[in-house]
Order: structure tokens, then sequence, then C-alpha cells
């Protein structure tokens, strides 16, 4: 993460506007959750779009959200109404 922070500091010295907090975001719940759910989308595209091409690896990843979604929906979880 420190390429990130120096992004971010980079950004504020050219806007000279002040570097925003990112504690609150870090403290919601299922902030974290959402790093890590974010890693589990660009490490298979990172890894899949050389060996199977940009189309396919596309199709893949929203067949698999599609999948995931009517899970979800269907088992209520994440506290969703059935």
């Amino acid at each position: 993460m420190p390429g990130r922070d120096r992004g971010l500091f980079a950004t504020a010295a050219v806007l000279r506007r002040s570097v925003p907090e990112l504690g609150p975001i870090a403290s919601t719940p299922g902030g974290r959750d959402w790093g890590l759910l974010g890693a589990f989308f660009v490490c298979p595209s990172i890894t899949l779009t050389p060996r199977l091409g940009a189309a396919t690896t596309v199709s893949v990843l929203l067949t698999v959200q599609v999948v995931a979604s009517i899970a979800i929906d269907h088992l209520g979880l994440l506290s969703v109404p059935v």
C-alpha cells in the first residue's frame, strides 16, 4: 500500500489540498472486506487474461458475479430478505 499512499500525497500536493482521512472508510462495517473482495476480482483478471483472452475473461467474471448474486438472493445471504 505504500505506492497508493505516495500517489495520494502527490495528488494532494499538486492540488494543494489536505490529505483525506482514510480511517472512517476502514472503520465502516465490512470496509476492509471490500478490499479483499476487490483482490479476489483483480487477481483472476490479471492471471486469466493472458491465458483466455480479454473477452473470455470478462464473460467468465460476469458469469461468476451473476451466479453469486443468484445464490445470495436465493439463499438469503448477507441479510437479504428472501
